[in-house]
């Protein structure tokens, strides 16, 4: 089953940072970092069983100010379209599939391939296509992956 087919089966709905005033050097692994230390002090301040009770726009205009205010404590200058893209993966990691959010809602995607976490395909027209889509590590990805399946019951391990 493709990972759009396992999605809808569940009725889904660079930058290195130096100190103190730190600019943002375009390099996906800072990104990524800079990405996850704002999520995991994201998680520290919300109370995550809320989360599966507020509708998702009440739920994703909260997240953003949060966000936001967590940004503004870093010590790290970035373009307001960066401090935007960042907000969205952010959000997009706390309410959904993470990276795989922007590939759900194009509607030219027909299907979702993943090969590891740095190879993600989709498939248009179909034709299939390397996208620039990525998880920060192999850990990352089996988090998303575990979040999918454990929404259509089954778990995931080295036997399945």
């Amino acid at each position: 089953m493709s990972l759009r087919a396992a999605i809808s089966a569940q009725g889904s709905r660079g930058w290195k940072v130096a100190a103190p005033i730190a600019v943002l050097q375009r390099d996906d692994s800072g990104l990524a970092i800079l990405k996850a230390r704002v999520h995991e002090k994201l998680l520290g301040r919300i109370d995550v069983a809320t989360i599966e009770i507020t509708a998702l726009p009440k739920l994703r205009a909260q997240l953003k100010g949060v966000i936001e205010e967590l940004l503004d404590e870093e010590s790290v200058a970035f373009s307001q379209a960066e401090r935007n893209q960042i907000i969205i993966d952010v959000q997009n990691e706390v309410t959904g599939l993470g990276p795989l959010e922007p590939l759900l809602a194009d509607a030219s995607v027909s299907d979702i391939l993943v090969n590891g976490f740095s190879r993600v395909y989709v498939e248009r027209s179909g034709r299939l296509e390397l996208t620039g889509i990525r998880f920060n590590d192999n850990a990352h990805l089996l988090k998303i992956i575990e979040r999918i399946v454990s929404q259509v019951g089954r778990r995931v391990d080295e036997s399945s």
